[in-house]
């Protein structure tokens, strides 16, 4: 069978051009994660981004356009990586699995200790991309929580007691990565769970109405 080689060689250099393209992309994101684990968003320079990943500084602007165009890269696929570890926990519709999927999140904050703790504060940045990676992770936990335990996660109430235990959450981990892992983490979970389980029972309250809600599982 006759192969059109010059065909064949056209077809490569796209393909192998874009290989390139990804592999730099990969690189500089590579290189900013680690210099973004240690130091804040102004303690770093695109000149040591590049440098570190082995390019040309306009490399770095070719792909992201900007330092806070990586460092939003940065941030949205450290929690890409925190829902997939609260996810994967999620293995059924009950609170065990809420406890495993807070348990995993801990974790992950703990093994990436630098960009978890920007991430979890960055709600508080003057940025509006910094905070937007901050609530986008924050909103799908919320919603995921909300549809194991059977809540809806579109009623007014639920997204205020939702928001309120998520900055709570926010809290208690960068308080819990500061202690150095004094409070045993599953205990911190646990106690993430009953302040949960308070806060859902208070929504009658919240809403004017009386009776309370009960978990299931309790």
């Amino acid at each position: 069978m006759h192969t059109d080689s010059t065909a064949t060689e056209r077809s490569a250099v796209p393909a192998t051009r874009a290989a390139r393209k990804a592999a730099s992309r990969a690189r500089i994101l590579a290189a900013a994660r680690d210099l973004f684990e240690d130091r804040d968003f102004d303690a770093v320079t695109v000149g040591e981004i590049a440098d570190r990943a082995g390019v040309a500084h306009g490399s770095v602007f070719h792909h992201f356009e900007s330092k806070k165009g990586v460092y939003r890269a940065v941030l949205d696929a450290v929690v890409d990586e925190m829902d997939a570890a609260f996810d994967d926990s999620m293995d059924a519709a009950d609170l065990d699995s809420v406890r495993r999927g807070l348990r995993a999140h801990l974790m992950y904050a703990a093994q990436h200790r630098g960009l978890a703790t920007r991430l979890v504060l960055g709600r508080r940045s003057t940025d509006p991309d910094v905070r937007a990676a901050s609530e986008r992770g924050r909103e799908r936990v919320l919603t995921a929580i909300a549809l194991v335990l059977g809540i809806d996660p579109s009623r007014e109430a639920n997204i205020f007691v939702g928001r309120v235990m998520a900055t709570a959450f926010d809290e208690a981990t960068v308080l819990w990565l500061e202690s150095d892992g004094t409070l045993p983490a599953h205990a911190l979970v646990d106690w993430m769970i009953e302040m949960m389980e308070a806060a859902i029972d208070a929504v009658p309250t919240l809403e004017g109405r009386t009776g309370r809600r009960s978990l299931p599982g309790f």
